[in-house]
C-alpha cells in the first residue's frame, strides 16, 4: 500500500468512526425522545379527554384552563420531532453575510409570547461593533433558540430574568452569544449531560436533545459552546470564528 492510500484509508477510517458516534448518539437521543413523548402524549390524552367531557357539558371553563395544556405539549411534541430530524439529517449550511443582531432580534420576538407566560423579563445586550458575519443564518437562529429555551427553563417563577448578548472579539477574528438566566446553578449532572441525550425534569420548553442540536450547529461554524456557572447566574457561551 502505498502513502496516499494509507492516509486515504486512515481518512476514511476516521469518517467512519465520526459517522458511527453521530448514529450512536442518535440512537440514545430517540431512546429518550420516546420517553419524552410517553409523558407528553399522556398530559395530551388526559387534556384531550377533559375538553370533549367539558364540551359535552358545555362546561366552557374547563375547556379554557384546559386548552394551553394541550397547545403546550403539542408544541413541545414537536419541537422534540424537530430537534431530531435536525440532528439526525445532514445538513448543508447554507452561508451568506449577514447582520447577526437583527437574525437575533427575529428569535427574541418569536419567544415574546413565552415571556408573557412565564412571566419572565428577557433582554438583548447587542454589540453594535459585530460586523457583518458569514454564517448560515437559520442554524444559527436555531442554535441560538435551543440555548435561550434551556435558560427560559431554568429561571425562578418570581424575577426571572434571560439575557442574550453578542460580542465582536476583533482581537481573535471571532463573536460570541452568550445567553444568560438567573436560575438555581446549574448542577454538576446537569452540566456533564446537557450536550446528550437526556431526560428534562421540568419539561416546559426546552428538549432533552435541543443543546446537543445546538452544539452540533457550533461545531459546524467550527465554533463550540461552553458552560458557565457562578453564584445566581448561568450562562451558555457560543463561540465562533469569522470567516468570509
Amino acid at each position: 500500500m502505498s502513502e496516499v492510500e494509507l492516509l486515504e484509508s486512515i481518512e476514511q477510517s476516521a469518517q467512519m468512526d465520526e459517522k458511527d458516534r453521530h448514529y450512536a448518539k442518535a440512537g440514545k437521543a430517540l431512546r429518550e425522545l420516546s420517553h419524552a413523548l410517553k409523558n407528553i402524549l399522556q398530559m395530551v390524552g388526559g387534556a384531550t379527554e377533559v375538553i370533549d367531557y367539558a364540551f359535552q357539558l358545555k362546561q366552557m371553563d374547563k375547556v379554557e384552563k384546559s386548552w394551553p395544556i394541550l397547545s403546550q405539549n403539542v408544541k413541545r411534541m414537536k419541537k422534540n420531532l424537530m430537534d431530531i430530524l435536525d440532528y439526525t439529517k445532514k445538513q448543508n449550511l447554507e452561508k451568506c453575510s449577514c447582520n447577526l443582531n437583527e437574525e437575533l432580534k427575529r428569535v427574541l420576538n418569536s419567544l415574546k409570547s413565552v415571556a408573557q407566560v412565564k412571566k419572565f423579563k428577557l433582554q438583548a445586550q447587542l454589540d453594535a461593533g459585530l460586523p457583518e458575519v458569514n454564517i448560515d443564518p437559520e442554524r444559527i437562529g436555531l442554535m441560538t433558540l435551543n440555548m435561550l429555551l434551556n435558560a427560559i427553563d431554568q429561571v425562578p417563577e418570581e424575577g426571572g430574568m434571560v439575557t442574550i448578548q453578542t460580542r465582536y472579539i476583533a482581537s481573535e477574528s471571532q463573536f460570541e452569544i452568550s445567553v444568560s438566566d438567573n436560575g438555581d446553578p446549574y448542577t454538576p449532572e446537569f452540566q456533564k449531560q446537557i450536550f446528550t441525550p437526556h431526560e428534562t425534569h421540568k419539561q416546559r420548553f426546552s428538549t432533552g436533545i435541543g443543546m446537543m442540536l445546538a452544539q452540533q450547529i457550533a461545531n459546524q461554524h467550527e465554533g463550540v459552546i461552553s458552560v458557565h456557572c457562578s453564584a445566581g447566574q448561568n450562562s451558555l457561551s457560543a463561540i465562533i470564528p469569522i470567516k468570509d
